[in-house]
């Protein structure tokens, strides 16, 4: 099932001509999203949230389009890809109503996106935090990919004067990231051979699928899974 035409040219025919000033910030409690929005305030930019859940009826669907039509955003934002469908419905609504996506990867990109090439649209700008990742994209045909790296919010995250030794331990450096070599091999068996220097701390997160329907229902009366 289609979105209605009316709807993608309504955004179409409303578009800003100006610098982007209007984010539509699709949100399901993942991290860094806090910080993103922060982010975008600091900027002066005009962010209108919008939270996406695990899975989507057809009233969810129906509030993200007459969000889109309130607000009229200059582009939409998410990390990870989150609110988007394996088929690519919204990426080509958005296509069709010429509304740009900013989206930044946080993790391994080719294990989101790289099976759901319906997503693949010249209206998608990809951010990634690892520069190894940009010429895969590339090749997937995302036209603009672009290097942006993690950091600290200053504002959670500060030095402290006096290091909290007896909370954290007494090494003198750590290392925060994926366990992950590029091709998405395991890379911490180097280090656990050196655990007299290292003190390594394996953790999970949390695995947070969506499911994104099409208006109403899909032909087989179910939700359409999301990426």
């Amino acid at each position: 099932m289609e979105a209605p035409d009316r709807v993608s040219r309504f955004l179409w025919e409303r578009r800003g001509n100006g610098p982007p000033r209007r984010v539509f910030f699709l949100r399901q409690g993942f991290f860094l999203e806090e910080e993103c929005l922060r982010a975008f305030r600091v900027l002066g930019l005009n962010v209108q949230e919008f939270e996406v859940g695990k899975s989507w009826d057809g009233s969810l669907v129906s509030r993200l389009l007459n969000g889109l039509v309130e607000f009229l955003p200059d582009f939409l934002f998410c990390i990870n890809h989150l609110g988007f469908d394996k088929s690519g419905w919204l990426t080509a609504f958005l296509k069709d109503a010429q509304v740009p996506t900013a989206t930044w990867f946080v993790d391994h990109p080719d294990f989101i996106i790289r099976a759901y090439p319906e997503n693949v649209s010249e209206w998608v700008a990809v951010f990634v935090w690892d520069q190894h990742y940009v010429a895969g994209l590339q090749e997937m045909g995302f036209p603009w990919v672009t290097y942006l790296p993690l950091a600290a919010d200053t504002q959670l995250f500060r030095p402290y004067r006096h290091p909290p030794v007896d909370r954290f331990g007494s090494h003198v450096a750590a290392f925060v990231g994926g366990n992950l070599d590029p091709a998405g091999n395991p890379a911490t068996g180097s280090l656990r051979r050196k655990d007299r220097h290292f003190g390594l701390h394996r953790g999970r997160g949390p695995n947070l699928p969506v499911e994104f329907p099409l208006p109403g229902q899909d032909r087989s009366g179910g939700n359409l899974p999301g990426i």
